[in-house]
C-alpha cells in the first residue's frame, strides 16, 4: 500500500515535468512549417531540381543566387555557382539522373545558424551511365531560399552505396603495425607486380 500511495503522489509531478519538457522543446525550435513565402519557395526549389534532372544548366543557374554556395557534392567541401555548373556539366557527359520517390518540406527558422527559409527534399536518384549501367541511391537536399533564388544548397547522399555500386571495396583502416604497402596490397591486390 505504501508503494501505491507513493506512486500516486509522485506520478502527477512526473507527468507535469514530462509535459513541460515537451512544451519547452517544441518552442525552442523556433521554426514554422507554414510561412509567408512557402509556396514560392517550394516552386523555386522544384524548378531548380527539375532543371538538374533535365540537365538544363543555364535554366538551373537562373534559379541560383550569383553568390550561392553549394555544399556536399562529391568530395568538395563547397563550390560556387560556376564551379557547380562545371561539375554537373562534366558529370552529364557520363551519366543522366532520374529522380523518383520525391518528398518536399518547407520550413522557416526565425533564429539560429539556419535562420531563413528552407526547402527540404528527399528522393532516390538513379544515375544511368552511357554504357547502360545504373547506380541507385537515396539522397537528401536542403535548399535555403532568399528572394526566389537558391542561396545555399546542401547535398547528402549514401556514399557507401555509390562506392560499392561502382565496384570498389571498402577496407578497414590500417593497424599501426601494418605498413602502407600492405594496406595498398589489400585494397588493390596484384597492383604494380
Amino acid at each position: 500500500m505504501k508503494t501505491r500511495s507513493f506512486l500516486q503522489s509522485v506520478l502527477p509531478a512526473w507527468l507535469t515535468i514530462i509535459l513541460l519538457s515537451f512544451t519547452f522543446s517544441a518552442s525552442a525550435q523556433d521554426k514554422t512549417l507554414d510561412h509567408a513565402t512557402a509556396a514560392e519557395d517550394l516552386k523555386t526549389a522544384k524548378a531548380t531540381v527539375d532543371a538538374y534532372e533535365q540537365q538544363n544548366w543555364e535554366k538551373l543557374k537562373s534559379f541560383l543566387d550569383p553568390g550561392a554556395t553549394i555544399y556536399g557534392l562529391a568530395d568538395f567541401d563547397s563550390l560556387n555557382v560556376d564551379e557547380t555548373i562545371a561539375y554537373w556539366t562534366k558529370g552529364s557527359q557520363a551519366a543522366s539522373p532520374d529522380l523518383t520517390e520525391e518528398s518536399w518540406l518547407t520550413v522557416s527558422f526565425t533564429e539560429g545558424p539556419r535562420q531563413g527559409n528552407w526547402v527540404y527534399h528527399w528522393g532516390v536518384n538513379t544515375l544511368t551511365y552511357m554504357n547502360g549501367e545504373k547506380i541507385i541511391f537515396p539522397y537528401h537536399l536542403a535548399l535555403k531560399i532568399e528572394a526566389d533564388k537558391v542561396a545555399q544548397a546542401h547535398f547528402y547522399y549514401n556514399n557507401n552505396k555509390i562506392i560499392r555500386a561502382m565496384g570498389y571495396a571498402i577496407s578497414p583502416p590500417l593497424e599501426e603495425e601494418d605498413s602502407i604497402e600492405e594496406g595498398i596490397e589489400t585494397v588493390n591486390p596484384g597492383a604494380d607486380k
